[in-house]
């Protein structure tokens, strides 16, 4: 069983597939989907990352998928620019795997902890954690990180696991 985690940024996607098989979970692969350059209007860039969400969930083939959305918070003008374009990015992955018919996972990180039996996902982004679940980090990236969180908070919702 498989699946797949999402941390979007406004300009680029980090995401990771966790594999399970009986107790034993790990990550199969993880990557990040960048924006070319030469796209600047946001219909070039919403449908690159269409596309290649498409093509990374045809690959891994998975069951279940998540994304880790934003903490409500800053009120800045810089602020809200940004999470309204990491919203549109969030919305095309939402729709992308809602057309393929995997079973999703959103929120936040409390939503996510929840999703974990956790009362604090944070813990599990900390750069000391070695593990999320019992599975190992490959990576320092903390975005990289996320989307594992988000994968295995999936992962977990699909099995039924929630504590």
């Amino acid at each position: 069983m498989k699946s797949i985690g999402f941390r979007a940024e406004k300009d680029s996607i980090n995401w990771a597939v966790v594999s399970v098989e009986g107790e034993d979970a790990v990550i199969e692969e993880h990557g990040e989907i960048r924006a070319p350059k030469a796209y600047s209007t946001d219909s070039e860039i919403l449908g690159y990352f269409r596309a290649k969400v498409r093509e990374t969930i045809g690959r891994y083939s998975p069951v279940a998928a998540g994304i880790r959305y934003p903490e409500t918070g800053g009120k800045a003008p810089r602020y809200l620019a940004s999470a309204y374009a990491r919203c549109r990015v969030e919305g095309v992955i939402a729709e992308v795997v809602g057309a393929e018919g995997i079973r999703l996972v959103c929120g936040a990180l409390n939503t996510l902890g929840a999703e974990l039996g956790s009362s604090s996902a944070k813990a599990y982004l900390d750069p000391q954690a070695e593990s999320v679940r019992g599975v190992e980090f490959k990576m320092k990236s903390p975005t990289h990180r996320e989307a594992v969180l988000v994968a295995v908070a999936a992962l977990e919702a699909s099995r039924g696991n929630r504590n």
